[in-house]
């Protein structure tokens, strides 16, 4: 009985509501028909604005800088397998990337030797590869102002050569160099200089980094510097070298005796390699104040280079 009664309640509800319908649609159709002719007579109005703004706010064009670079050494470069570049000074770019909107970089692999002439030929705006600080190249290039990365420097001994605890005590010891005129090179030098009756012995050599930190775990030459970053690369893929190495750490004054510690991206000097640069640099102050720097390095080179 009860199911019959609601049945019956929802049949007269539903009369009622279309009877409703039917009297409100009679009202509403001159106003539909009123609201369509405006909107009929608003939309070349509209067009007519938006055209308008549009021309008033132009987009900004955004300029492609090609940036070159060979690629390694880690952790500052690297190659990754789908060919993209990765490391410190790449995801460095990366962020710069992201605050200057006006400018898109990317990266081109090359020989390290190929970056220089084509900075020259202008096929790069600028270069980026660990680069430290060289009168004849600042010559030729602009520096930035803003540096990117400071490598502290270490020396490293066989494990046991307690005859070498820090940099005052490398006299009458032997060390490899290669008389490229390295900064490492010139400081040796000048050392003896300074100390004829207890020199460096140097050994003139072209063995690489691995075969360098070979010969002195097999006792060939007594020491080496190295930088900490690279040095805790090689730690890490030759665990074994953990064992067979102590490293002795140098103050800062002492890093930038022996070598110049801070490296920096170049730039063509050109107006175009000019504007490149001062942009980047403010973008590298505002990464180093928001604490992106620091975090980049603290993951990549193993410490904080920022405050220097």
């Amino acid at each position: 009985m009860r199911k019959n009664l609601i049945a019956k309640t929802g049949s007269a509800l539903l009369a009622a509501v279309t009877i409703m319908t039917a009297l409100a649609g009679c009202g509403s159709k001159d106003a539909v028909n009123t609201a369509a002719a405006a909107d009929k007579t608003a939309e070349p109005q509209a067009a007519a604005e938006a055209s308008t703004q549009e021309a008033a706010a132009p987009e900004t064009e955004v300029k492609k800088i090609i940036v070159g670079t060979g690629g390694s050494p880690k952790p500052w470069l690297w190659v990754e397998e789908d060919g993209s570049i990765a490391g410190y000074d790449a995801e460095v770019i990366y962020a710069v990337d992201e605050l200057l909107p006006q400018y898109e970089f990317e990266f081109e692999k090359t020989e390290f030797a190929s970056l220089f002439t084509g900075v020259d030929s202008g096929r790069y705006v600028m270069a980026v590869n660990n680069f430290a600080w060289k009168e004849e190249r600042a010559q030729k290039y602009l520096y930035g102002d803003e540096y990117v990365c400071y490598e502290k420097k270490v020396i490293i001994v066989k494990k046991g050569n307690d005859d070498i605890k820090s940099l005052a005590d490398i006299g009458g010891h032997s060390v490899y160099t290669n008389g490229s005129g390295l900064a490492s090179q010139l400081f040796l030098e000048e050392y003896n200089t300074k100390n004829p009756d207890n020199p460096v012995e140097l050994v003139f050599s072209d063995a690489d980094t691995l075969k360098t930190i070979q010969d002195i775990v097999a006792g060939v030459v007594d020491f080496g510097f190295l930088d900490q970053p690279m040095l805790k690369v090689y730690l890490e893929s030759y665990p074994t070298l953990n064992e067979d190495l102590d490293i002795i750490e140098l103050t800062d004054e002492e890093s930038e005796a022996v070598n110049p510690p801070y490296t920096y991206f170049i730039y063509a000097k050109t107006d175009d390699g000019e504007a490149v640069k001062t942009a980047v640099d403010e973008a590298l102050k505002e990464l180093k104040s928001n604490g992106t720097i620091k975090k980049l390095s603290e993951e990549y080179i193993g410490y904080d280079v920022t405050g220097r």
